[in-house]
This record gives C-alpha cells, sequence and structure tokens, in this order.
C-alpha cells in the first residue's frame, strides 16, 4: 500500500466532500417535506431557508473540490518514487492496468476522478453563479431551479468523493508499470512518432481558428425570438467544448515537446511541473469554458418575466469573463511557444 502525506490529505478533502454532498441532499429532502401540509407562504420561507443552506453548503463543496483537485494530482506525483519506471503522473495511473479483481478497477477509477472533478467545479460554480443572481434580483420565481441545480451538486459531490475515496482503499501493487509514460510498451508504438510538420500546422490553425470563431460567437447578440437565442447558446456551448478539445490535442501534440524542448516527449502531465506558466494557460482556458457553460445557465435558467433583461446582462458579463479567459490563454501560450 502507497502511503504519503498527500494520501492522508485526500482522503480527508474526500471524507468532508462527502459529508457535505450528504448534509447537502438531507437538507434537500427536508425542503421537500418541509412545504407538504404547510401554508403557502410558510412552506415558501422554508423552502428559501433550506436552500439557503444547501447554498453555503456548495460553496463548501466548491472550495474542497477545487483543492481536492489539485491535492490529487500531487498526491498522484507523490507515487513516483514507488516505481522507477513510471516517468510522470501518467505511468502512475496505468497502475493496476491489465489486473485481475479489484486491482484492475484502479485506472478506471483514476480516469473518473479526473472527470468527475473538472464536471463537478463547473456544477457548482453554475449553481452558485445561479444563486447569487437569485439574491441580487430577489424574485422567488428562481428559487426552484437554483434548488434544483444544488442537487445536481450534491449527487455528482458524493460521487466524486466516493469514487475518489475508492481509489485511495485499493492498494496499488499490481501490474507495476514496467516503463515511462511515453514508450511504446507503456502507451503504444504511435506515440513514439512525433507528428509530421504539416500536422503540426494544421494542429496550429484549428487551434487559433476556434479560438477567433468562439470570440466571434461570445460578441455576437441576439435580441430576437427565443429560437435564436437557443441556437446561438447551444452554439456556444458546442463551440466551447470543440475549443475545449482542440487546444487540450494542441498543448499535447504540439506546445508540450516545444516548452519542453523534448520532441519525442508529448504529455501534458510533464508539461506543467517543467513549465509552470503552462498551469496558467490551462486554468484560463478552463475559465473561460466554464463562463461560457455559466452564461448559458444564467441566461436561460435565470430567466423570469421579471427578470429577462436582467439575466440577459449578467449571462453578458460572464461571456465577457470567457473572453478574459480565452485572451489570456492564447496569449500567455502563443508568447511561450514564441520564446521556445
Amino acid at each position: 500500500m502507497v502511503g504519503s502525506g498527500y494520501v492522508a490529505v485526500a482522503a480527508f478533502l474526500g471524507a468532508l466532500e462527502l459529508a457535505a454532498a450528504a448534509w447537502a441532499i438531507v437538507v434537500g429532502l427536508r425542503s421537500v417535506f418541509a412545504r407538504r401540509g404547510a401554508p403557502p407562504d410558510v412552506a415558501q420561507d422554508r423552502f428559501e431557508e433550506q436552500t439557503y443552506l444547501a447554498a453555503l453548503l456548495g460553496y463548501l463543496v466548491l472550495g474542497v473540490s477545487l483543492i481536492s483537485w489539485l491535492v490529487f494530482y500531487l498526491m498522484l506525483d507523490s507515487f513516483l518514487p514507488q516505481w522507477p519506471g513510471a516517468m510522470c503522473i501518467y505511468g502512475v495511473t496505468q497502475i493496476g492496468l491489465g489486473s485481475n479483481g479489484i486491482y484492475g478497477w484502479l485506472p478506471k477509477l483514476v480516469s473518473l476522478v479526473q472527470v468527475l472533478k473538472p464536471a463537478l467545479v463547473f456544477t457548482a460554480g453554475a449553481a452558485l453563479v445561479l444563486y447569487q443572481f437569485y439574491r441580487r434580483l430577489g424574485t422567488r420565481t428562481l428559487l426552484p431551479r437554483v434548488a434544483w441545480v444544488l442537487s445536481v451538486v450534491a449527487v455528482m459531490a458524493s460521487l466524486d468523493a466516493t469514487t475518489e475515496l475508492a481509489y485511495l482503499a485499493i492498494p496499488k501493487r499490481e501490474n507495476v508499470p514496467t516503463s515511462g509514460c511515453c514508450s511504446a510498451s507503456a502507451i503504444g508504438h504511435e506515440r513514439i512518432q512525433p507528428p509530421s510538420v504539416q500536422t503540426q500546422r494544421q494542429l496550429e490553425l484549428r487551434y487559433y481558428g476556434c479560438h477567433l470563431v468562439i470570440a466571434a460567437l461570445l460578441l455576437h447578440r441576439v435580441t430576437a425570438t427565443n429560437l435564436p437565442r437557443l441556437s446561438l447558446e447551444l452554439a456556444r456551448l458546442a463551440m466551447a467544448a470543440v475549443t475545449l478539445a482542440v487546444s487540450m490535442e494542441f498543448l499535447i501534440e504540439v506546445a508540450s515537446p516545444r516548452l519542453m524542448h523534448l520532441p519525442y516527449h508529448r504529455c501534458l502531465y510533464d508539461l506543467v511541473p517543467r513549465v509552470p506558466e503552462s498551469g496558467a494557460v490551462i486554468i484560463l482556458l478552463l475559465w473561460g469554458t466554464f463562463c461560457v457553460g455559466w452564461s448559458s445557465v444564467v441566461g436561460w435558467l435565470g430567466r423570469a418575466p421579471e427578470s429577462e433583461t436582467v439575466a440577459a446582462e449578467e449571462a453578458r458579463r460572464w461571456r465577457a469573463y470567457a473572453l478574459v479567459g480565452y485572451a489570456g490563454s492564447v496569449a500567455m501560450l502563443s508568447f511561450d511557444l514564441w520564446l521556445a
């Protein structure tokens, strides 16, 4: 069994997140039953009180999930001395690959955690953005929507915490990686060969092209009927997802070997420790992507007859934040590539 200080911290954060999620679920159930049989005004007041408590738990979950996201990767990095054959975190994530029984679940669990943590941060942020909009507006029309999104956050937090705790509980001792993360035996021969110059140029064009398209969509405004608005919001969300995928591919296949000066080593896990400013590039990229989603959440779940104009303004504000994130990410990465 691998042990380190980060394992203890990760276990504590996972337990705290699970407790907060369980409490939030209980609060949600209490808000449903507390309204039964009560006069409408009393039921509404109780519902608002329970939603306020759920929002406080949402802030706790958001903070814990952000910290645990960082601690999770620090913990994986602390496992490296246990397996000299693992060159970086990628090698650690392959521990248990091909094993039978419980050890075979290790790669699946670590992959699921890496998906759940950013998804949880996005969902918790969306819930709290909507809640803050409700608090500023003061209309109770939005309250059930806020409660619903907070309930989704509680379920996702419980799933994230349970998955991470299960990964921590399983001993890491079978099928130890015998080679580095960029070797043929670890991830396939196709990763050894660097992409051609033409492929790199295509990736570069796609990277900058996607950012130009998402910027144009964020700046474009529609004031007509609901259908064009919905179409534009869906286009923004789809383009944000495409931009994130293309940007990650560009970082792995083109940026990481150039910035690390290792043409055969294309690994995002190694890029951040070796080139610390690349961490800021990724954070700004994720911020821009999340803000696009949060603007859509406010623009649609925040809409009501008495809040439509304010919701549109709030959505534009979050789209402006998204533009700042995208522009900062592209500018920093372009400058680093130019220096390299």
